[in-house]
């Protein structure tokens, strides 16, 4: 090599070096530029310059840490997201950084990002109260999709003494406010959401929270102010307008919500979205013809601006809706007309959709391709792409353009929800699943799509985490009949008879007209199902299935008989009595259900006597003796109860039911020892029945004081554990607080008044276990529970020991 060659090439590479030496100085002088402007609150100008540093060095830590901070204070989750990400990409042991992303992406229900990044930030840092606290809550999140409440009770107490030590701890927080949230008393939710709020003030997860809770408190003046607040915070959000919505469809208060509405919507040439909103209502609660004359007025307000022309293509797509003008020219022809490019494309994506709808499918697919062909990114085209591709059975390149709409939107629900349909297409199951999760989390178990969720499930065999799932949804939305029929059918189908029950009373409860035939039908089957009586009763006085067949040429003139008796028509109910023994004289379920009917009323006598007439033509008719036994007892004719059951038992002395009656009436009159021993021969008959075995091991850790007694129910209840039956849980937990393990008794009694929300003596259980753990304050609380739930009635069971720690509490 020449000499003159060698010169040249050091020179290069000396040039080389320079200029990478000058491109990390311009950053750094880019990023102190950036600073500067910060301190003088100039952040426009601040995320330029750290552009720009970015630009020359991306390498450059403090300049992306600083831009990923400007962005999540600004609530830009996915751009900030991003960074970080970047950010850990290049260092990856930075600590703080790791605990963001998984903040981050908890807040956006990306639990595989969570559990990624929290197992790493606590891989780097085990001690650390932040992390410790994000394993919990992954814990927590994976016990609770998995149906296990007695681990998530676990991870919830170990979270709760987290934040005893430090009470600002976010992760513990999230986490006890999802458990209390979704427990007997959503009220004891506020102090954790309220900690939260003092953090972030504006959280919309937040506030919504906040609001369940006042609601579950009684304390409902400030829900309607708290609503109209975050109608404040948010005035383009739809969720929160639609709250604020049903908060005056629940009282009824149209009037008020119109002027309310229009209120916010101000001006005609101002706040288009809240104008929008109130076209909604107008439309919902005045009808179509109402939405559309606003509609007309703004656009003529507003004349030939993009605004005016806005409004005119609302009301043409409500014609369109309505069948008053189903020619898609009249919208194209308004679109056609909007000269920003952004509306305009807006506009051109609801067109393609009503092409579509009017099988113009060439013509929606040459409309989309306008859109994506002016804007690539377009959130709603790329959605609209995607879901015609899918049903053109192209699902791997819907993907593409459903990725694409998350990148710009990563909480779009319809984006998620496609996604998952493609996923499911491609016969990706799993990834299907974490997208149908991440739509039910975004939408707050919306009732579509945890239905679709639940379905999926349901059909994988996860029928139980279906029943989770339809749940969630439904405490939220009983007026969603789809999501409440499901939900029936899946806790029918698990055997949860007293869930389906429960259901039941809320839907009456609701005074929806249209719920009239899913009552009907839900009565119907719970009542056949309940066909036995073997728990207590409350049960038995409860049931209404007196042929327990269901193939009776009656059966649905029975069902609406029923119904009616059951929501308090008691006239109708007696008509309809009347003329079906008129039309069926010798029908035992028309004469057996007269009987029902005669106690409902306070005809006690009346009831009395027709039983007794009946069982005397059968004596060995099972729901008669239930029945006349209840009834006898209700009246206080306590000894003819007791000789109905002993002559009874003599003519089916293995009856189960009658056996377990006569057990119940013996623990009833004090009688302990008879009692156990009735328990004691049904149980060596019958050790496989869960409701034998849980009678029999709850007696024996009640009444016995002895250690022997308290090892046999202790291995008794052994086929109980990992049960999430609640009556199940209330004995494990009795039988852990008496062998004086307190935190086992209170994970047990925690789960058990969950299942059991108006259940007194489990209050009462768990407020015994708090008491003796020295949480004084949280046994005060469940004693006012279980007070409040008792009511006048001294016949609850451990009244009289809630009352003594009551008075022992208050010194």
């Amino acid at each position: 090599m020449t000499g003159f060659l060698k010169s040249v090439l050091l020179l290069g590479a000396l040039l080389a070096l320079s200029g990478c030496y000058d491109e990390k100085e311009r950053a750094e002088r880019y990023y102190q530029s950036a600073v500067a402007q910060l301190s003088e609150d100039n952040r426009e100008a601040a995320v330029i310059e750290l552009r720009n540093a970015l630009k020359n060095n991306a390498a450059h830590a403090e300049a992306r840490r600083l831009f990923a901070e400007i962005l999540l204070e600004d609530g830009k989750l996915s751009d900030a997201y991003r960074q970080y990400l970047r950010l850990i990409e290049q260092y990856p042991n930075t600590v703080d950084v790791r605990r963001l992303l998984a903040e981050i992406a908890l807040d956006t229900g990306a639990w595989d990002e969570v559990k990624r990044h929290g197992r790493e930030a606590f891989a780097l840092e085990p001690e650390n109260p932040d992390h410790v606290a994000l394993m919990l809550i992954i814990d927590y999140n994976e016990a609770k999709r998995a149906g296990d409440l007695r681990k998530a009770a676990e991870v919830a107490e170990q979270a709760r003494v987290m934040l005893a030590a430090d009470p600002a701890l976010r992760t513990a927080l999230r986490l006890m406010i999802d458990w209390s949230a979704t427990g007997p008393e959503p009220a004891t939710a506020l102090p954790y959401i309220e900690r939260l709020l003092s953090q972030y003030p504006e959280s919309k997860s937040l506030l919504l929270a906040r609001l369940r809770a006042l609601e579950a408190a009684g304390r409902t003046d400030e829900v309607g102010a708290g609503l109209r607040a975050m109608y404040d915070i948010f005035p383009d959000d739809d969720e929160i307008s639609e709250l604020a919505l049903q908060w005056y469809y629940s009282r009824r208060a149209y009037d008020e919500a119109e002027a309310f509405l229009r209120e916010k919507a101000g001006a005609d040439h101002e706040n288009p979205e809240a104008h929008m909103v109130l076209a909604r209502f107008l439309q919902q609660i005045r009808g179509p013809a109402a939405a559309i004359v606003e509609m007309d007025r703004l656009s003529k307000a507003n004349g030939e601006t993009d605004l005016g022309l806005r409004y005119a293509a609302q009301a043409a797509l409500i014609r369109f809706n309505t069948a008053a003008d189903r020619n898609p020219a009249t919208l194209r022809n308004i679109v056609e007309r909007i000269q920003g490019e952004e509306l305009r494309n807006d506009g051109l994506v609801t067109l393609a959709r009503v092409q579509r709808e009017l099988g113009q499918l060439p013509e929606a697919s040459a409309t989309i391709e306008r859109v994506l062909t002016s804007d690539p990114y377009h959130v709603d085209a790329l959605i609209t792409r995607a879901g015609a591709t899918i049903a053109g059975g192209d699902p791997t390149s819907a993907i593409n353009d459903l990725r694409a709409a998350l990148d710009q939107a990563p909480r779009n629900l319809a984006a998620v929800m496609i996604l998952a349909e493609a996923q499911q297409r491609l016969g990706n199951v799993e990834l299907a699943e974490q997208r149908l999760a991440q739509g039910v989390e975004i939408s707050q178990s919306a009732p579509q799509p945890s239905i679709i969720f639940a379905r999926f499930q349901d059909a994988r065999g996860k029928t139980r985490a279906a029943e989770r799932i339809m749940r969630e949804s439904v405490a939220k939305h009983i007026d969603n009949l789809e999501a409440v029929a499901l939900l029936a059918d899946l806790q029918l189908r698990l055997g949860d008879n007293a869930g389906a029950r429960s259901l039941l009373t809320r839907l009456v409860d609701s005074n929806n007209p249209a719920a009239a035939p899913l009552i009907r039908n839900l009565q119907a089957t719970i009542l056949f199902k309940e066909n036995r009586i073997d728990d207590s009763l409350d049960f038995l006085r409860n049931s209404l299935d007196e042929n327990g067949d269901g193939f009776d040429d009656l059966g649905a003139e029975l069902q609406i008989l029923r119904i009616q008796m059951l929501s308090g028509r008691f006239d109708e109910a007696r008509a309809l009595l009347d003329d079906l023994r008129t039309r069926f004289p010798n029908s035992r379920a028309i004469q057996i259900i007269e009987g029902n009917l005669l106690s409902l009323l306070g005809d006690f006598d009346g009831a009395i006597a027709l039983f007794s007439d009946l069982l005397a033509e059968d004596p060995t008719e099972l729901i008669l003796v239930q029945r006349l036994y209840a009834l006898l007892r209700q009246t206080g004719e306590v000894e003819k109860a007791s000789a109905l059951l002993v002559t009874s038992l003599e003519l089916q002395p293995d009856a189960t039911p009658l056996i377990l009656l006569q057990a119940l009436e013996w623990e009833a009159n004090a009688e302990i020892d008879k009692a156990l021993a009735r328990y004691e021969v049904l149980y060596e008959t019958e050790s496989e029945n869960l409701t034998v075995i849980n009678n029999y091991a709850s007696m024996l850790a009640y009444y016995r004081e002895d250690p022997e007694s308290l090892a046999k129910a202790e291995r008794i209840a052994a086929p109980l554990v990992g049960s999430n039956v609640p009556a199940f849980l209330d004995t494990l937990g009795y039988i852990k607080l008496r062998q004086g393990d307190l935190a086992e008794a209170i994970l047990n009694f925690q789960v058990a008044a969950r299942g059991l929300p108006d259940n007194p003596t489990v209050a009462f259980n768990l407020a015994v276990a708090y008491a003796r753990a020295n949480r004084a304050e949280d046994a005060r609380r469940e004693l006012e529970r279980g007070f409040a739930l008792a009511g006048d009635s001294e016949l609850i069971p451990k009244l009289d020991a809630a009352r003594a720690l009551a008075a022992e509490l208050s010194q």
